[in-house]
């Protein structure tokens, strides 16, 4: 499969494939959805690590409601509407209890550029 671009990852060092199918996808229709899934693309670990005691492994992590929304400029509800939008489209998994709320990125391995 040709992958058509390829961000340079400012959290960490390395990159992330985007397929030209994402541009199409219903998921990411509007600006905000489409830039949230790009942050979270972003915010990859590279190996299991553990926080505040929960167990978090490459293409999961923790997620701040008001970081996202701090790093693409848009408000809490945005973020939320964008991550509940993402979910029911099938790109990520999201757990929430009231500590907090993990994301999973789905098919992870098919944006990680090692594979």
């Amino acid at each position: 499969m040709p992958y058509t671009s390829f961000i340079k990852c400012s959290e960490r060092q390395g990159y992330i494939k985007l397929h030209q199918d994402l541009i199409n996808n219903p998921a990411l229709r509007t600006k905000s959805q489409y830039i949230t899934f790009i942050q979270l693309l972003n915010l990859y670990l590279d190996k299991e690590e553990v926080y505040r005691g929960i167990t978090v492994k490459p293409g999961e992590f923790i997620v701040n409601y008001e970081y996202l929304a701090n790093k693409i400029n848009c408000s809490l509800s945005t973020v939320k509407r964008s991550l509940n939008r993402l979910r029911s489209e099938g790109l990520i998994m999201k757990e929430s209890t009231k500590q907090y709320t993990k994301i999973t990125v789905l098919d992870w391995e098919s944006y990680n550029l090692n594979n």
